[in-house]
């Protein structure tokens, strides 16, 4: 060997082959974040569909249910009164959870699952009977409602 210099090969000679643990170490820390981002895009995508779900299940309960009251006649055999009845605040309900003809109660993580169908005449007896169906569900305090709403015919 010559003095003063070193040749690459020679400096790294005695260092032995594989990883370092800083290597190691680095490698599993990246590893875990990649897997912690893609579980809680997972979880995310669930949590979204399950929302989906029971938002498209709590309307179609709701025009299920607005179904059974478009006809003038069957509105006004439930003692409504278009004079009356003329808002939501006082309209005639119809249905609730608790009647007969009420739709099931879906399974799945609904919460309080509450229905009801209203009538009201905003304008009094010469203009349409408005019919609302109403579905609210969820935890207490985090309710979501769905209305849908049409004309007695």
């Amino acid at each position: 060997m010559k003095s003063g210099k070193l040749k690459n090969t020679e400096l790294y000679s005695n260092r032995s082959s594989g990883f370092t643990l800083v290597e190691i170490v680095v490698t599993i820390t990246i590893a875990m974040l990649f897997i912690v981002i893609l579980a809680a895009g997972y979880q995310f995508t669930v949590n979204q569909s399950e929302k989906s779900i029971r938002e498209a299940t709590s309307r179609n309960i709701a025009q299920a249910n607005l179904s059974k009251y478009l006809s003038i006649s069957d509105i006004y055999a439930t003692s409504f009164n278009c004079l009356s009845n003329t808002s939501e605040s006082n309209a005639k309900v119809l249905m609730s959870s608790s009647s007969s003809n009420a739709e099931d109660v879906p399974k799945g993580n609904y919460g309080n699952f509450q229905q009801r169908v209203i009538a009201y005449a905003r304008a009094g007896c010469n203009k349409n009977i408005i019919v609302q169906s109403e579905v609210t569900y969820g935890a207490s305090g985090e309710e979501t409602t769905i209305k849908e709403v049409s004309y007695a015919r």
